[in-house]
């Protein structure tokens, strides 16, 4: 990539540390633009959008009652705001990253839904496996929910191998196996890289972060 061709990212950011002028991903950028609702995405035939972390998303999004561990019901103005900015992109053909809760707004926006809790996700850091490989790596872990990927056309790219044996859904807290609890998930009806950890939390030269800017160039650059 070329300075003449980087995108414009679209960077919703959380205000969360190190989301600021697009993290690790700003180096694709020619310019960041700090955005907050949908109509600052315009149509560009040269952008990439990137959602980040923070609060849980509200379970009516995805059709859920609230569980006893999750912390939202009602849809927020953020949550709002940024499936509005999300459908947008996928009317511009723009792509998008989605970190953490970035991530798992993804999965919501395409039609999927959410594991309300898992365990052993929220410890700083834990082993995820890249799929087509089968090379394990450390990655960032400071999340308590995860995607569902059953309604949702998805492409796991790396995922953690039954790290938890509890995932709760609904008011239910109906318990669910999972042998690949998902971690990197290609979207292509959204042009979305779904990344659960936070690569901006990490060591810039550690191996996890080079794979997530090596799939950011593949998937949604090339």
């Amino acid at each position: 990539i070329t300075d003449m061709t980087k995108p414009v990212i679209f960077n919703f950011e959380s205000g969360e540390a190190g989301c600021e002028k697009a993290g690790p991903f700003g180096q694709f950028a020619s310019k960041v633009i700090k955005c907050k609702i949908p109509l600052d995405i315009t149509h560009d035939n040269n952008a990439l959008a990137i959602f980040w972390g923070g609060s849980d998303i509200g379970t009516e999004t995805y059709g859920h009652q609230v569980g006893k561990h999750a912390t939202n019901q009602k849809v927020s103005e953020r949550d709002r705001n940024e499936l509005g900015a999300l459908q947008r992109c996928i009317e511009f053909n723009i792509p998008v990253i989605g970190i953490c809760r970035g991530a798992q707004l993804l999965c919501v926006g395409v039609g999927g839904q959410l594991f309300q809790h898992v365990e052993n996700h929220n410890n700083g850091s834990h082993a995820i496996t890249i799929k087509n490989t089968g090379e394990v790596v450390k990655a960032s872990s400071y999340h308590h929910q995860m995607m569902d990927l059953f309604q949702a056309k998805a492409e796991i790219i790396a995922f953690a191998k039954s790290l938890s044996n509890v995932h709760y859904t609904g008011s239910t807290d109906q318990t669910i196996g999972c042998d690949e609890e998902p971690e990197i998930v290609y979207f292509s009806q959204a042009r979305g890289l779904a990344i659960q950890g936070h690569p901006e939390w990490d060591d810039p030269q550690s191996r996890y972060v080079k794979i997530c800017l090596e799939l950011v160039q593949e998937r949604l650059l090339s």
